[in-house]
């Protein structure tokens, strides 16, 4: 209640007045496996699914909410952990209790392993469990150990695809803008993050805002000073469409809105100057941030159809070319 009272419902709040349309993900962990009930789950899924209804209940009966996404169990392949087909057991009990009650908006999310590279495996253990596949919205991941090649997160795509779901990369301490790209483009995710909103940790990526509780102050992370670039821009509704490029150093991604705008995102390892053509005709903006600049925003561009956009960014960085 504390979490939905003061973190929850302000944030819904503030997306909703900005003409957003609120998520809500709820993340079930239970790594503890001295907790009775966390003991009781694996071999006994109904028991997962009373939990989960009860919680459902809860938060319906008490804010008027109901989740979009239920993430089945937090990096089950650490802590106190559970097979693929374990976890399969436990999305088929929850969703048929949930339809059964009235739930019928929430979907789910697995297997959020701790490392790409074991998520095929275990995604073929959850979806080897029967009415499992039809109730997965999100196949996720994180981001910890060895790093995925791309063939990895080609896998994780293609998979995803199969099963009409999504992906999503949802937490990696540290994560970067270059992680990022690779998330969007070669995994085609449609949800990512690097780790919890704000803290006062220091600045290594584990939070967006670091915080000084002293001072009462907070400021944008030095990462996420350049993760706002995608995050500012792209917004949900948003698909993504090709985007490629001739030059070396640069890493570009481009989304069309549902009104048939289309925004581009690029990453550069140096100064450049970007002739981007396919671009609908209308006026843009060019906004960038580097070492030096915080989302500097140029004069506005009016191109015409089939006509080339030029602009520059002084330095490495992040740039987006938006209507």
């Amino acid at each position: 209640d504390y979490q939905i009272q003061n973190w929850v419902l302000p944030l819904k709040a503030r997306v909703e007045a900005n003409g957003g349309t609120f998520m809500l993900n709820v993340n079930y962990v239970g790594f503890k496996s001295s907790e009775d009930f966390q003991q009781t789950l694996p071999g006994a899924p109904a028991e997962y699914a009373e939990f989960v209804v009860t919680v459902l209940h809860h938060i319906k009966d008490t804010w008027g909410l109901e989740p979009d996404i239920w993430e089945a169990r937090l990096e089950p392949d650490v802590g106190f952990t559970i097979t693929g087909t374990q976890e399969g057991q436990m999305i088929a009990a929850a969703a048929a209790r949930a339809r059964a009650e009235g739930f019928n908006k929430v979907m789910f999310a697995a297997p959020s392993n701790t490392t790409a590279n074991s998520v095929i495996t275990w995604l073929n253990g959850v979806t080897a469990v029967p009415n499992v596949s039809q109730y997965l919205a999100e196949v996720t991941y994180h981001r910890y150990g060895t790093q995925p090649s791309l063939t990895t997160l080609h896998n994780i795509r293609d998979a995803a695809a199969a099963l009409g779901a999504g992906t999503g990369m949802l937490e990696h301490i540290g994560a970067d803008i270059h992680q990022l790209y690779q998330d969007l483009a070669e995994a085609d995710n449609i949800a990512w993050q690097q780790f919890v909103l704000e803290g006062t940790s220091p600045d290594d990526g584990t939070h967006y805002f670091i915080v000084n509780q002293a001072a009462g102050t907070f400021q944008l992370s030095s990462t996420a000073r350049y993760l706002r670039q995608f995050f500012g821009f792209v917004r949900p509704g948003d698909v993504r469409v090709g985007a490629t490029t001739t030059l070396g150093g640069v890493e570009p991604v481009a989304f069309q809105a549902p009104g048939g705008g289309v925004t581009l995102v690029a990453n550069v390892s140096s100064a450049r100057t970007l002739a981007v053509g396919g671009l609908p005709a209308g006026t843009y903006l060019t906004t960038f941030t580097t070492a030096g600049q915080t989302m500097a925003t140029g004069a506005p561009i009016t191109i015409a159809a089939g006509q080339t956009l030029s602009t520059t960014i002084p330095a490495a960085g992040t740039i987006t070319i938006h209507p």
